[in-house]
Parts: structure tokens; C-alpha cells; sequence
């Protein structure tokens, strides 16, 4: 709990091998970080084990964005290519908007799919115009009980 970016460790699990000492453990991180970042912290983790306890040999530590013991389960959720599919059928109104998007992130959170549109901030008009898009893409998906919120973000 003392390496930067563990905000709980949950799911401790330790096992002998001889005079060794294996370990696993759930370390929860904020949850929009990104892979790397959660890797290098996993990768800080496990050195940190290592380096307190002299027996441990062996680390694995699996991150997760939320308190897997209190949030709904992700179970079920479809991965990344079959979530697209589905977001471009619901949002085909918004195709030409899309066609220009830079990056779709998907943060699959507290049982459903928080979806992040990154557009060209060519396309920005102010913030009462993003409001009205987030809006609007947020209600196409109201019939799809997968998706979370959605937030649309402009960048170069």
C-alpha cells in the first residue's frame, strides 16, 4: 500500500514452496489510468514485495480499477471489437462525426462500459455544443444497458 498509485490491495493469497514464499494479490489503482501506468505500478508492487520479505520469490499482482468485492461485475461485457460494432450501429446518425474521431477508450467500470470520444478540436464549438453532442450520444444509447456515461473530449 505504500507504492504511488495503490489505492487498496484486497485478495492477499501467500503460499510456501519449500523455504519460498509465493504470493498473489489484487491491487486497486485509480480507475482511468492507463495500461501502462498500471503495469509500472503492478511492476513496482511486486519489486516492493520482494525487496520487504525476503522469502517472497515470486509476485503476481493483478490490477484492478475498482473494489472488485463492492462493484457490479464486468462479467459478460463484450471487449473492445464487438462493443464498437454495437456503439457504430446505435450512433450511425453520427457517422460523419465519428469517421473523424481520433480515439474511442472504453472503461469497463461498475458492471457497464464508460465510453471516451476523442474528436479533433477542429471540430469544437464551445462547451454548450459538447454538452449537446455528450448528450445526445448518451441518449442513442439508452436502450443499451452495457454503456455507462459517455464523455467526449477534443484534442489536436
Amino acid at each position: 500500500e505504500q507504492v504511488d498509485g495503490v489505492a487498496s490491495v484486497h485478495m492477499l493469497r501467500t503460499r510456501r514452496q519449500a523455504n519460498l514464499a509465493l504470493a498473489d494479490v489484487h491491487v486497486q489503482v485509480a480507475p482511468r489510468i492507463s495500461v501502462s501506468e498500471g503495469h509500472m505500478i503492478s511492476l513496482a508492487v511486486e519489486q516492493a514485495a520482494k525487496d520487504e520479505i525476503e522469502e517472497v520469490s515470486e509476485v503476481t499482482v493483478h490490477i484492478d480499477p475498482e473494489d472488485d468485492l463492492l462493484a457490479p461485475p464486468c462479467d459478460g461485457l463484450p471487449l473492445r471489437e464487438a462493443a464498437l460494432q454495437r456503439l457504430m450501429a446505435v450512433w450511425s446518425p453520427f457517422a460523419p462525426l465519428l469517421a473523424e474521431r481520433r480515439e474511442i477508450l472504453l472503461h469497463y467500470l461498475s458492471g457497464q462500459i464508460h465510453i471516451e470520444l476523442q474528436l479533433p478540436a477542429s471540430l469544437y464549438q464551445g462547451a454548450e455544443q459538447a454538452a449537446e453532442l455528450e448528450r445526445q450520444l448518451l441518449q442513442a444509447l439508452e436502450s443499451e444497458r452495457q454503456f455507462g456515461g459517455v464523455a467526449v473530449h477534443y484534442r489536436p
